[in-house]
């Protein structure tokens, strides 16, 4: 925290990007491109009657908005570090 001030705050505002960056290059990955076509599929899965087979069989696939979480988390570091500087006196 003693940095905070200096470069710190920069240099955690940098990874808290990074993650964002992950985490939109995971939820890519995980949908093969199909952005779309992967939330299309993870809502049809919850749309389908209890007792009828359709939808995404469990472990078929990776999960499409899991990687979102470091979306998640990087957007709110990054509000952190954007905040309004404070003076120390």
């Amino acid at each position: 925290m003693r940095r905070w001030s200096t470069w710190g705050r920069g240099a955690l505002g940098a990874l808290f990007a990074l993650g964002v960056a992950v985490g939109i290059a995971g939820f890519w990955f995980h949908t093969d491109g199909h952005l779309l076509g992967g939330i299309r599929d993870l809502l049809r899965a919850w749309s389908v009657p209890l007792g009828q087979d359709g939808g995404i069989k469990m472990g078929s696939r990776p999960p499409a908005l899991a990687p979102l979480a470091f979306c998640g988390l990087g957007t709110l570091g990054l509000m952190v570090c954007a905040g309004k500087r404070r003076t120390t006196e």
